[in-house]
Formats: structure tokens, C-alpha cells, sequence
């Protein structure tokens, strides 16, 4: 009875013992429900609330850019001048060079057709009173254009005469008003300036022709504190020889244009002895009042091309100075040949 009593408390407490080991540590409640719950799926976060017909979340296109269409875009335009090899404006683009004659310091340096320096000039009365010279101009820098044939400033404050053919525009040569450094007198500058691209690098020594142009030669006084504003310069008409590097020749005085001043007036005189250049002298008395009749100084010159590198020598360029006169001069070839020279 005993050995039984102690078989039936053995095993109803090992049943005891499966039923808490079964029950994993559960809550009070129904004993019988103690079995672990199933393993549940993780879900995914819900999607963020949507108006059920709501259009689809594209990006707007930034400012200023109109939205894609699905058409094709256009090209870009190309960049300008360098990357398609296009030519940059003249004034850029090409080199001139020239001479300057004045009273005193003047310069063609970096003067060429597309910017030619001139002065607008203004002269007022009693602008200093407190002074020994009240009356004075005033002076104002500007740049302008020039176009084949002559351009005339306000008041014949400037000339310019531009020589070539369209596309070839080979130099010009003219004329400018300005003023000296205390603002009290009117003076001149003279200068030509040419492309450097149609310039003969030397002297031919085989060439004959003639060179000549009405107006072509400019001259004035050094010493014009005097003379009214249209005396300043004056014309004479080019007649000149180029003789195998030698030059001769004469400069008339312009008629201006008036067919009854057929028998012209040498006024110059241009000749070639014992030196490289040429020498030019005025060869009457007092032209303009104060130019002394044998002031001789050299005519400096060169020969330009009508079209780059042809060789044709067609224009002369040159430029004076001496004691008391200044001068320019430009001519052309004439279809006139020399006579031949008689052989030995």
C-alpha cells in the first residue's frame, strides 16, 4: 500500500513537471491554451495616404526651361569665332603701320582704318580770365571709320583719304587738327598709314613707272599761330618717276579742281642723287607765309601692293619734316609706262 501510495505521488509528479515545462512560463488564464503562439510575418510599412485619383509624382522642370515633350532638342548654337576658325574685325586682325608729321610729338602707332584718332575741338572766349591767354579750346578724343575715298570731319577738323578697292583696302593718308599742350593755339598732324600686309618689304630695283595723284601731296607750316583755321594745310598734285630705286618728280599746286588752272605751278621739287631716300624741297618763296623757299629734308617712302603679295607696286606712301614745313604724300601707279632708256 505504501509502495504505491509513493509510485502514484512519483508519477503525478512528473506530470506535473511536463505540463509546467509545456507551458513555457504562460500567464494565468486557461492552462489548457499555453502553447506558443505561431511566428507572424514581418509587414511591411503601409504606403503613405494617396488621393485615390492623384496624378503621378513627377518633378517640375526647373525655372526657365520648358518642360521635355519628348521632342527632339536643337543643337546648341556654335561658339562664336574661335572654334569655327572666323575671322575677328579688321581692327584686330591686321597690322598698319605709318608716319606722323607735326609741330611737335605725334605718332600713327596703332592707327589703322577702323580706328583712326581725331580731336573735336571747341574754342571758348574768357575761359581764364585770371591767366595772360584767357581764350582757349577744348579738346575731345574720338575714333572713326573710314570708308574707300575721302571723309571730311565737321568744320575740316580732319580728312582722310582711303585708297584700295573693296576687300583691299591698301592705307590712307590725310590730316587731323589738335591743339598744344597749353590749349591756346591750333596746330596740324599729317600722317598716312597703311596694312602691312600689302607693303613692299624693299625697293624694287627693276621697276619704271610712273606715280601721280591730284591732292595727293598735304603740306603746312610748322610756325601757324597766324594763319585762320582753313589755312592750316594745303594740296599740291603728285607727279613723280620711279626710276630702278631712284625717285624724281615734281609737286604743282592744286588747282582744285578748276580747268582753267591748266599751266600748275611746281612747288616742290623731289630728286634722287647721291643718297638712298629722296630729297624734296619747296622751290618758291613763302608758301603759306612761312615756309622758306630751299628748306630740303628727305622724303621717306614705301611701295604697297593693290592685293597682298602681287607684287604690282601700285600705291607710294611717304612722309616729310624740315625746318618749317611738314608733308605727306600718296600716289598711284599710272598706266603711262616711262620711255625706255637709250641703250649703251
Amino acid at each position: 500500500m505504501k509502495k504505491a501510495i509513493i509510485k502514484l505521488t512519483t508519477v503525478f509528479g512528473l506530470s506535473c513537471l511536463l505540463i509546467a515545462c509545456g507551458g513555457g512560463g504562460g500567464g494565468s488564464g486557461n492552462g489548457g491554451n499555453n502553447a506558443p503562439p505561431p511566428v507572424q510575418p514581418i509587414q511591411p510599412a503601409p504606403p503613405a495616404h494617396q488621393q485615390p485619383d492623384a496624378a503621378p509624382n513627377i518633378p517640375a522642370p526647373p525655372k526657365n526651361q520648358a518642360p521635355d515633350t519628348g521632342a527632339k532638342e536643337a543643337p546648341p548654337p556654335p561658339p562664336a569665332n574661335d572654334s569655327m576658325g572666323m575671322s575677328p574685325p579688321p581692327s584686330t586682325q591686321e597690322k598698319w603701320e605709318g608716319a606722323c608729321e607735326a609741330k611737335s610729338f605725334c605718332t600713327a602707332q596703332n592707327e589703322n582704318r577702323n580706328n583712326v584718332t581725331v580731336y573735336k575741338l571747341e574754342y571758348v572766349e574768357n575761359a581764364d580770365r585770371l591767366s595772360g591767354t584767357p581764350d582757349k579750346y577744348t579738346k575731345q578724343e574720338e575714333h572713326i571709320i573710314l570708308q574707300l575715298g575721302e571723309k571730311v570731319g565737321k568744320e575740316s577738323e580732319y580728312k582722310f583719304t582711303l585708297l584700295g578697292t573693296e576687300e583691299n583696302e591698301v592705307g590712307y593718308y590725310g590730316y587731323r587738327h589738335n591743339v598744344d599742350n597749353n590749349l591756346t593755339h591750333k596746330n596740324v598732324e599729317l600722317l598716312y598709314a597703311i596694312n602691312a600686309d600689302f607693303k613692299n618689304k624693299t625697293q624694287p630695283s627693276q621697276l619704271r613707272a610712273y606715280y601721280r595723284k591730284e591732292k595727293g601731296f598735304i603740306y603746312a607750316p610748322i610756325s601757324n599761330n597766324q594763319l585762320s583755321n582753313n589755312s592750316l594745310v594745303n594740296y599740291g598734285d603728285v607727279d613723280l618717276i620711279y626710276d630702278e630705286g631712284k625717285m624724281s618728280g615734281s609737286i604743282y599746286q592744286s588747282n582744285n579742281g578748276d580747268p582753267r588752272h591748266l599751266n600748275k605751278e611746281v612747288i616742290f621739287k623731289v630728286e634722287n642723287k647721291n643718297s638712298d631716300n629722296p630729297s624734296i624741297e619747296p622751290i618758291v618763296d613763302n608758301l603759306l607765309g612761312t615756309i622758306k623757299k630751299g628748306d630740303k629734308t628727305n622724303l621717306n617712302y614705301v611701295l604697297a601692293d593693290s592685293k597682298k603679295g602681287n607684287g604690282d607696286h601700285q600705291y607710294l606712301f611717304g612722309s616729310a619734316k624740315a625746318e618749317t614745313w611738314i608733308g605727306v604724300l600718296a600716289a598711284e601707279k599710272s598706266n603711262e609706262k616711262p620711255a625706255e632708256k637709250p641703250s649703251k
